[in-house]
């Protein structure tokens, strides 16, 4: 792909990055994207899952200087108002957070180019697997967690999705795999967890607006009366 840079000194920061997106929105316009201009965000809804591509421009930017964009990727299911996955481009891609600079020729080609090809590589095989291979996806993520084709970014789970697509056995074999490799090796995080446990058991309420990931599985776990050995 020939990606031409036509700007100069005196062009906005949004003209380069709306210059850059084209390529973007070109390449995957086959697959079903559609660029929503006001939210700067490419996404395709299938059945109930939406997938996006969301871009944020930096609050530094400036003409003749800086067009520096991030990129979030997630699939969320409409429907149930309900998030699956979500991160900045560059963790997907297992290459820690990312920031691309459009500002200038040779980092306009070399941006575009390396955000399509993490896109293909990373963001678009996990969207397949969601229109084509649920299922698989199901049982990858009880033994991988949430990165289930990308062992670098370590173990997470979903709790939402397994609770949606899996079952009461698969739920728990995934949590129980979380405890073990996670919670149970950081005493702060284990301690914690284990006080907000006893106080769901107990009958306490938890706060809506403080409801981490951990507190969430503790939740799950009570609200569904798992069987999660606890140490």
């Amino acid at each position: 792909m020939e990606i031409v840079y036509k700007y100069d000194e005196s062009t906005p920061p949004k003209e380069i990055t709306l210059g850059a997106l084209e390529y973007i929105i070109k390449h995957l316009e086959n697959s079903g994207y559609k660029f929503y201009k006001s939210k700067l965000e490419i996404s395709k809804k299938i059945n109930d899952f939406e997938f996006y591509i969301h871009i944020f421009g930096s609050d530094r930017n400036g003409k003749g200087y800086r067009t520096r964009i991030t990129i979030n990727c997630g699939i969320v299911n409409k429907k149930f108002d309900e998030g699956y996955f979500g991160n900045n481009l560059g963790y997907i891609a297992a290459d820690g957070y990312r920031e691309w600079e459009l500002y200038g020729k040779e980092n306009y080609a070399n941006s575009v180019k390396d955000i399509i090809q993490k896109l293909d590589n990373y963001f678009i095989p996990v969207t397949n697997r969601f229109i084509d291979d649920i299922d698989d996806l199901v049982s990858d993520v009880v033994e991988n967690g949430f990165y289930p084709n990308n062992k670098q970014m370590g173990y997470r789970i979903n709790i939402d999705f397994l609770k949606r697509y899996g079952n009461r056995e698969l739920l728990e074999k995934a949590i129980q795999k979380y405890y073990d490799s996670y919670i149970s090796k950081h005493y702060e995080v284990h301690e914690k967890f284990k006080k907000i446990l006893f106080e769901l058991k107990s009958g306490q309420e938890i706060d809506p607006y403080v409801l981490s990931d951990n507190t969430y599985m503790a939740k799950t776990i009570v609200d569904n009366n798992l069987n999660i050995k606890i140490e």
